[in-house]
């Protein structure tokens, strides 16, 4: 089964109105989120890509799925639909992005903004490969955002979130914007996972790792969302 990888531009109109009509149609538990939010801003990115994942739910079980629609959270924090058990998601939202990924095992998303490249940060969780990965590529803050994001991607994959150390792990490139992850197990087995970083638009890097995948279930293109489609 392929991958399916979806994105949403955040708009450049919005209002609380707007939100508050988006946040009624979403899940409980989703509103319950969303309403801790401090800025509208925040509040209204994260609602959209819980719309986006119901939207994508729906065309795979129908129109008729939200009603009566219960969303739930693992020990760890990550949500999923009991009532669909082979619906594996993951969304992600940056900047003015939103974005969700679809597989039939576990998958995880990341969207980031690149930015400048944090040496504390670059310190405390890349590994020496990584780091030489990153200072030899043409464009430092780029390939450092690529690394991230996928590691973030793999963290949300694996489903431990902070129970799992982003310096546990590595990301190794493998050309062409592909990414084996190397983890070592408590056997002391390595574990291997896959995946593919996405260029959005100049300045935002979108990643997905999913388990159990391999290079031919990667996609070679994003589908784009109209909002006012999913809306």
């Amino acid at each position: 089964m392929t991958i399916e990888l979806y994105t949403c531009s955040f708009p450049r109109h919005y209002s609380q109105h707007h939100l508050s009509i988006t946040v009624d149609k979403l899940p409980k538990i989703s509103q319950e989120k969303i309403k801790r939010f401090h800025y509208l801003e925040d509040a209204y990115r994260s609602a959209l890509g819980e719309t986006l994942v119901l939207h994508l739910l729906e065309k795979k079980y129908g129109a008729t799925v939200r009603k009566g629609i219960r969303k739930e959270i693992t020990e760890y924090g990550k949500p999923y639909f009991p009532q669909y058990p082979l619906f594996h998601y993951n969304q992600s939202h940056a900047g003015e992005w939103v974005a969700c990924g679809l597989y039939h095992q576990e998958i995880g998303v990341d969207v980031e903004c690149i930015q400048p490249i944090d040496k504390n940060i670059l310190k405390s969780c890349f590994t020496s490969s990584e780091r030489s990965f990153i200072f030899h590529a043409d464009d430092s803050d780029a390939a450092a955002c690529q690394v991230w994001s996928m590691k973030e991607s793999y963290v949300k994959a694996e489903g431990r979130g902070l129970f799992l150390p982003v310096d546990s792990f590595e990301v190794l490139p493998t050309g062409e914007g592909y990414f084996m992850v190397q983890q070592k197990s408590d056997t002391g087995r390595d574990q291997e996972a896959y995946g593919c970083s996405y260029p959005l638009q100049e300045g935002y890097q979108l990643s997905v790792c999913a388990l159990g995948a391999v290079r031919s279930d990667f996609p070679s293109t994003v589908i784009f969302q109209d909002i006012e489609h999913i809306c």
